[in-house]
């Protein structure tokens, strides 16, 4: 399947075009100069003549087509040819241009220290630039047993300067990990959660606890759902931590996984 169908056929899903709706909803796109991160083979937006769109990942385009090879749910040549490839550096580091807007779908959840990204983010918007951002609800992934990421461990991984996911978030994605439905779990919570065993066992966990102290172990290091999104961006942003807070929501519904923010600066 050629790149372009691959996208086009992605993009008719219903996930897909409740987030693409919301973000043509809440946004004018014309003349914008956005930034999407983590396209790999599903971006949201393609490059168009009535905006400025570029992409970032955290891999050369190679590499990023090599990781997903043999799976068989993702298309090796569709993944996006990228204009910045930023590695374990700072955002501020790799990205030239300013944005007027940041499109972000399953990539706050995967930082090591989401509230130095903010700020990082900050650094290239432009005055008045958003984030779109599409979130992961914990309760209806494989983190439905893990336990929620508090405000406290978010200030940690940010005094410690945090480039790598902690030793801790890697033990307990495999140890927690669980393959469940969403739909399942929409139809019938409980049953299905207990009834579900988990994936990996604690070997594999502790083989990934060990593995973390020495390498980037890709994981998702921040377990949120929308209320507690909310409430660790508004007291950070009291605390002069990062400049960010919702100004519009999509709350996660059946039968889907995720919630949708937008993230605005200097509002009062």
């Amino acid at each position: 399947m050629q790149h372009a169908q691959w996208h086009e056929e992605w993009r008719k899903r219903p996930d897909v075009c409740r987030i693409r709706d919301s973000l043509f909803a809440w946004l004018k796109l014309e003349q914008q100069a956005i930034l999407e991160i983590g396209p790999l083979d599903r971006p949201l937006l393609d490059k168009d003549p009535a905006y400025q769109l570029k992409y970032l990942d955290y891999a050369d385009t190679a590499t990023l087509r090599q990781n997903i090879s043999g799976h068989t749910l993702r298309n090796p040549d569709a993944v996006v040819e990228l204009d910045y490839v930023q590695g374990e550096r700072l955002l501020s580091e790799v990205v030239t241009d300013r944005f007027d807007l940041i499109v972000a779908s399953h990539v706050l959840e995967h930082l090591p220290n989401l509230l130095g990204w903010l700020r990082e983010a900050a650094k290239i918007l432009k005055p008045g630039g958003k984030i779109f951002a599409v979130y992961p609800d914990r309760r209806y992934t494989f983190d439905l047993e893990r336990p929620a990421t508090s405000i406290g461990t978010l200030l940690e991984n940010d005094s410690l300067q945090r480039t790598r996911p902690s030793p801790a978030a890697a033990f307990d994605q495999y140890y927690y990990h669980k393959n469940v439905d969403s739909n399942s779990l929409w139809r019938g919570y409980a049953a299905h959660q207990q009834k579900t065993p988990r994936t990996f066992p604690p070997a594999q966990a502790l083989h990934a606890f060990q593995e973390a102290h020495r390498t980037y172990m890709n994981c998702h290091c921040n377990l949120l759902d929308l209320e507690s999104l909310q409430e660790a961006l508004s007291l950070s942003r009291q605390l002069s931590l990062q400049p960010f807070q919702v100004t519009r929501s999509l709350p996660t519904s059946k039968p889907y996984l995720d919630f949708i923010v937008l993230l605005d600066q200097g509002v009062a």
